[in-house]
């Protein structure tokens, strides 16, 4: 009898306990739930919304085609030698840029935009089109004029960009840029010849 006693409160204590478990899971995965559907309220990623950010980023991709770097600078709010010997160096990387869009999410920081910009560029030395996505910091300033920030960002801008970019619909939109590069770039031939233009050039 004892033991017929202790086996159906151990049952029920496993049953408890898997109940238990359950509530606890399905609270977590509502709490995640909300969490996310809050985010996507209050701080939602919008696409090409400010027109004044949307000229500025196409602004700096076309002087970046076109190789006005000087023109690139003044982009910013400013700009270190580093940046400029970076951007000189991958300068002839692209013939042009199109299809650009810029995904925004305001930034802790009041009037800063995180900009998630996707494009397809037109590699040099091969008849090829290829996604991309860059990530940029951008201020407004008074004027309603946006300058963008330099890399590298300040560790809590950079921090808070990592987290942004966890969430889904950014998530999203870097698996979309993802397959649609796997897919563009099928092509091995022509990365190849690509690759032997941009190593020919920077001789």
């Amino acid at each position: 009898m004892l033991f017929r006693m202790s086996f159906i409160l151990i049952i029920a204590s496993i049953l408890f306990t898997n109940e238990k478990s359950q509530k606890i899971t399905s609270e977590k995965s509502k709490s995640v739930q909300t969490s996310e559907h809050y985010l996507l309220e209050n701080n939602p990623l919008e696409k090409n919304k400010y027109q004044p950010l949307n000229y500025l980023v196409v602004d700096y991709f076309t002087k970046l085609s076109s190789g006005d770097l000087d023109g690139i600078c003044k982009l910013y709010e400013s700009f270190s030698e580093e940046s400029f010997e970076k951007i000189k160096n991958g300068q002839n990387l692209a013939e042009w840029y199109q299809g650009i869009d810029i995904y925004t999410k305001k930034a802790k920081e009041p009037h800063a935009y995180v900009a998630f910009v996707s494009y397809h560029m037109k590699l040099r030395g091969a008849d090829l089109l290829l996604p991309g996505l860059e990530t940029m910091y951008v201020r407004e300033e008074k004027d309603g004029t946006f300058h963008l920030v330099d890399k590298p960002y300040e560790p809590e801008v950079e921090q808070e960009i990592r987290a942004l970019a966890k969430e889904r619909a950014v998530r999203e939109l870097l698996c979309q840029v993802e397959n649609q590069y796997a897919y563009a770039s099928r092509d091995k031939e022509a990365l190849q010849s690509a690759l032997a233009w941009q190593q020919g050039s920077d001789e």
